[in-house]
């Protein structure tokens, strides 16, 4: 097993506050390699012994826990391991996830599992045959109802004695309990002291997960009170302790959807500020990833509009980084509203400037997922908000993204138009990095109209102040500068014939993207040397690179570069079908020589 891949391991299973290892695998071969050792150390724990996996909610899985899955699942017959997954079909619509051998549908108790469930939680008394038939009847086959009147009307007095072994008092008729499982956990909360109460809504506000540091901060209440009150929600069953001694959890989501819904809006507002302030508070230099994650969705729930943008691009951008673009997408999207909102705050000069930045993030967004509509649609916004503003930076910004559209869509000489006047307006704009950005873009669309020679005069001119800078400095670009300015050379080089070249810097663009750990700069190097290499004659090379750049392209969120990646693959193999047939041919001719 490699060092980075124990590192990665090592974040998940064993130090997950910390997530440096698993922040440290950002190359798609490390992230699978991740994959592989989880699934070989479940498999060897399988030889030793029978082993079930269980994995729940799995309609609420993330891509990389769904990777991890889908890989475990393929090597399920290679020993005795057996995969429960539960997930609710409602949700996901119909299917599971991935292909399973016994799909059991979990339906409502029927009456006769209501009534032992009762008897087993109750006892056996004649005292209790109005509360079982009540409690069916109300149920509807719902567990948790059952479990929740129980505690109910043992906890009102109803009930007198000890888990099964209850008897009932006299004269019940059911009035007294709720009709839903909301007015069920509504009652158990109404019974805790305001003090507590207070303190589970804090809880709640921080999220079904919470960490007592946090609830101590924004609590305000005295280390005496504080550790009462919380005894209280523990010995209640309303929270329980975590996966940490520091976390603790909600008992059920429901519990946390019923104290959450409880809190007046202003409170509410208020409490996710403080949550916030005690997440900034607490992190010392730079923010980890949860905590930029946490600070943009308490911000956003405080309708904290200034912070709120700030976290939600912040978030958004370390999203799309990591190439998780619809996480992204999502983001950007409630950072558009926030910033709509900031335009009603007072002293908010800089509101049209976040629209603008939030555009083109959109767009960058929308671009890696392949959605031309919703791409087209965020540059023609940040055109607009330009051109209000007079900003000639900002609308070379804009012109080099329409001319990037352009180019995906077939129309290189509207692109190569647009890429002219974006170069133009950041000259005169005078900001260097936007110069080397519309560079490269001209490059880009020199290329695309067959200009080879230009578009290498170009780009040729890009390297060197490339080279001067951070060797993963993006320019505004959807992957570092570096890496696409010596992608698209090697494509210049191998169109003119100079194969040599074409596949050093085709070569040098691969090795660079792999450091930087950019999914698109990678497709986009691997998809240039693969073209190279078939046009220099070496097939199997070509193969190999526009395979795995295949690989790469479909297990990420670069859908954008998936048909081109797929055309060079569909070149390659043509090119080797009919290299095949030609030996083939040639490698027969003389047995027919010899037969007449």
């Amino acid at each position: 097993m490699q060092s980075q891949s124990l590192e990665a391991l090592k974040a998940i299973l064993i130090d997950r506050d910390t997530e440096t290892g698993w922040q440290s695998v950002k190359h798609p071969d490390r992230r699978l390699q991740v994959n592989t050792e989880v699934a070989n150390a479940v498999v060897a724990i399988s030889k030793v012994t029978p082993l079930v996996t269980v994995w729940e909610d799995v309609h609420c899985i993330d891509a990389d826990s769904m990777l991890t899955l889908e890989t475990l699942a393929g090597r399920v017959g290679e020993a005795g391991i057996l995969l429960l997954m539960s997930l609710r079909d409602d949700v996901t619509g119909s299917a599971l996830p991935l292909e399973c051998d016994v799909a059991l549908q979990l339906r409502p108790l029927t009456e006769a599992s209501c009534l032992r469930l009762l008897d087993t939680a109750l006892g056996s008394d004649e005292s209790l045959k109005a509360v079982k038939d009540i409690a069916i009847q109300k149920a509807a086959g719902n567990p948790l109802f059952l479990e929740e009147m129980v505690r109910e009307l043992s906890e009102t007095g109803v009930l007198k004695g000890e888990r099964g072994h209850f008897t009932c008092l006299e004269g019940f008729r059911g009035a007294q309990v709720p009709v839903s499982i909301f007015g069920l956990i509504g009652n158990r909360i109404d019974r805790l002291s305001k003090s507590a109460r207070d303190l589970l809504e804090a809880a709640a506000v921080i999220g079904p997960r919470f960490w007592f540091d946090i609830l101590t901060t924004i609590s305000g209440k005295s280390p005496e009170t504080l550790d009462h009150d919380f005894r209280t929600l523990l010995d209640s069953g309303l929270v329980m302790h975590g996966r940490s001694e520091r976390q603790f959890v909600f008992s059920h989501p429901l519990t946390h959807e019923v104290a959450y819904r409880r809190i007046s809006r202003r409170r509410r507002l208020s409490l996710h500020g403080k949550v916030a302030d005690a997440i900034e508070g607490r992190a010392t230099g730079k923010l980890v990833d949860r905590d930029l994650q946490q600070l943009a969705y308490h911000t956003w729930e405080g309708r904290d509009w200034p912070r709120a943008v700030d976290y939600l691009l912040r978030a958004g951008r370390l999203a799309l980084s990591k190439a998780a673009n619809r996480s992204a997408l999502e983001m950007f999207e409630k950072a558009a509203r926030a910033a709509e909102n900031l335009q009603n705050v007072p002293d908010a000069l800089d509101a049209p400037d976040r629209l603008f930045e939030i555009s083109l993030d959109t767009a960058a967004a929308a671009f890696a997922l392949g959605d031309g509509q919703r791409y087209i649609e965020s540059i023609r916004d940040a055109e607009e908000l330009a051109r209000s503003s007079n900003d000639s930076a900002q609308l070379a910004m804009a012109y080099s993204h329409l001319a990037l559209y352009n180019w995906m869509s077939g129309k290189p000489i509207d692109a190569d138009e647009s890429a002219t006047k974006a170069y133009e307006l950041a000259k005169q704009s005078g900001d260097r990095n936007l110069e080397i950005h519309t560079l490269l873009r001209r490059g880009l669309t020199s290329q695309g109209r067959g200009h080879y020679r230009r578009s290498l005069e170009i780009l040729l001119d890009a390297l060197e102040p490339l080279a001067a800078g951070a060797e993963f400095e993006r320019y505004g670009l959807a992957a570092p500068g570096a890496v696409l300015c010596k992608a698209t050379i090697a494509r210049d080089y191998a169109e003119l014939g100079e194969f040599d070249r074409a596949i050093e810097l085709g070569r040098a663009a691969k090795e660079a993207s792999e450091r930087s750990g950019d999914p698109f700069g990678i497709v986009f190097a691997y998809r240039e040397l693969g073209i190279a290499l078939l046009r220099q004659g070496d097939a199997k090379g070509a193969r190999d690179v526009l395979n795995r750049g295949l690989e790469i392209c479909a297990e990420t969120d670069v859908g954008l570069l998936y048909p081109r990646m797929a055309g060079a693959a569909g070149s390659m193999h043509r090119h080797c079908a009919v290299t095949t047939r030609t030996a083939s041919k040639t490698s027969s001719a003389p047995r027919r020589l010899v037969r007449r």
